[in-house]
């Protein structure tokens, strides 16, 4: 199976997740089992980097590597997230620019999203645009200065990317056959450099574990599947150490790759994800991860403005408020699927000038 078109479908659900999680405050409502799981951003994000690593470790014992390789994929790797980025990062400068992020004050009903008036309460000029776009988004990101809060992910998304581009190299010039087990408590390992206060590095580790789960797949591919009760119970689990504020970094990064690999392994949820709904959220997932940020900084604080004048409860007007967001990042997010299409045309076509040993399919 070339095409892991479930993990698609993953993928949008986790994106429309951390909208969800940063759309709502946090009050005692987003505390609460399954709902902790809905609006779970942490998680989320950490599907992110373990699927990446997953999708991208493809060994094909056919095929040499070298570094010339390597390098083509890396560039076809950054043109792929560049393309959408820069695109958004521009939208926003436009609606910046246009009067669209307002910084009336919000009354004490929606105090709580003044917070995305503060991203966007200083200028932001072509220069920072231009710097934004080439160097802050995937090198020297800066949470005072962002343009899109959520891009801080692209830099580990784009340096992950090479750990595994590397691993491979290696695995090929070396002839080497990889133990999944060896390559997963080499992940925890990376990953204990949080711990140890060495920034960036223990990202690497979300990376080096989805490639031990790919490799123990691709190894293991006739293995009986098992039942979707243990996905149940994983999921069970962490909702109950949400509730009872049983919450670190480790435990997302763990049951991140765990429920990754219990989908893997168990059909039934394959038949589920690939539904309509989740797979055309699959297909917009990274322009909706992107947007979702902008979107409320401007239409949701105008639509808070707007429905204040009117006698409307607090919950209601903002549940109105979330509707809204939500169906117009959904939108838009569909109207890039071109930009989209475009980035990983160009991506592809580059990898095309190589001969490749392995193919970037599921993150195209």
């Amino acid at each position: 199976m070339n095409r892991f078109t479930f993990f698609d479908s993953l993928r949008g659900i986790a994106a429309f997740i951390v909208l969800v999680g940063h759309y709502f405050p946090e009050t005692y409502f987003k505390s609460l089992p399954v709902i902790n799981l809905l609006s779970d951003t942490k998680l989320s994000v950490c599907i992110f980097f373990v699927l990446s690593g997953f999708v991208l470790m493809q060994v094909n014992k056919k095929y040499e590597i070298n570094i010339f390789h390597l390098i083509m994929h890396g560039i076809a790797r950054f043109i792929r997230l560049f393309i959408p980025v820069a695109t958004v990062s521009v939208f926003v400068y436009i609606i910046y620019n246009l009067g669209f992020m307002s910084q009336s004050v919000l009354s004490e009903n929606y105090t709580n999203w003044t917070v995305y008036q503060k991203i966007y309460a200083e200028p932001i000029s072509f220069i920072q645009l231009i710097d934004f776009i080439f160097l802050e988004a995937f090198f020297f990101y800066d949470n005072t200065t962002t343009i899109i809060p959520p891009v801080w992910t692209m830099r580990p998304e784009l340096f992950g990317s090479f750990v595994i581009f590397i691993l491979l190299w290696v695995i090929y010039s070396l002839k080497l056959k990889i133990n999944p087990l060896y390559l997963a408590s080499l992940s925890i390992v990376i990953f204990l450099f949080y711990y140890l206060s060495v920034p960036f590095i223990y990202y690497f580790g979300f990376f080096l574990m989805g490639a031990s789960i790919r490799l123990y797949h691709d190894q293991n591919v006739n293995l009986k599947r098992i039942s979707v009760y243990w996905l149940l119970l994983a999921l069970f689990t962490k909702t109950v150490f949400e509730f009872i504020n049983i919450d670190n970094i480790f435990l997302d990064f763990f049951f991140a790759s765990l429920i990754i690999f219990l989908i893997l392994r168990c059909k039934s949820t394959h038949d589920l994800l690939d539904r309509k709904i989740f797979t055309f959220l699959g297909l917009i997932s990274f322009p909706l991860y992107l947007l979702h940020v902008p979107i409320i900084s401007s239409l949701g604080i105008y639509l808070f403005l707007i429905i204040d004048n009117f006698n409307v409860s607090v919950i209601i007007g903002q549940w109105i408020v979330f509707i809204v967001v939500a169906l117009a990042t959904v939108f838009l997010s569909y109207l890039l699927l071109n930009v989209e299409t475009f980035s990983i045309n160009i991506s592809r076509s580059i990898k095309k000038l190589i001969y490749s040993p392995y193919l970037i399919t599921n993150d195209d």
